[in-house]
């Protein structure tokens, strides 16, 4: 018994010491190609947007990836989330422009005498609080032209002709 305890007491430290140093290794370091660190565009600091550069505006989008060993596979990755970046701007920049255009048109129209602006999500949504009837008679009287109220009555009028195609 008292061997075993000799043994253990002479390899218990050393099994710890081996332990110790086999799991400080440190952090490993991903090789980069040639020049990437020191040649970053500015824009990539800037993050994803529209930037004026030597040849006028672009729009960017910065998309990081890792985890990947293949450095194809990696660079793909992250040009993918890049391009997904473009698609979100350019998705907000068009719902403006949308929601502009249709504030300066009949749906903006439609929209003030429903909500008193020119939004359209308040107005579809007090449309589908009310009812048939009486959204035609809210038209009728809140419409800011004639004209519109005028083709509202004359649609309204003739559906009953065409109720029996259904």
């Amino acid at each position: 018994m008292k061997v075993w305890k000799k043994r253990v007491g002479l390899f218990l430290p050393l099994i710890g010491l081996l332990l110790a140093t086999g799991c400080g290794g440190g952090a490993k370091q991903v090789s980069q190609p040639e020049g990437t660190q020191s040649q970053k565009p500015a824009w990539i600091d800037k993050g994803n947007g529209a930037f004026a550069g030597e040849m006028g505006e672009a729009f960017y989008g910065v998309g990081s990836s890792w985890g990947i060993q293949n450095p194809s596979l990696l660079r793909s990755s992250a040009d993918n989330r890049a391009r997904t970046e473009v698609a979100r701007v350019f998705k907000t920049y068009t719902a403006a422009l949308m929601e502009d255009y249709q504030a300066s048109t009949m749906a903006g129209n439609l929209s003030r005498s429903l909500t008193g602006r020119a939004r359209i999500q308040p107005a579809i949504d007090r449309v589908n609080t009310m009812g048939p009837e009486e959204l035609y008679a809210h038209l009728r009287e809140n419409l800011p032209y004639a004209e519109t109220r005028d083709h509202i009555k004359k649609v309204h009028e003739r559906m009953r002709l065409y109720q029996e195609w259904e």
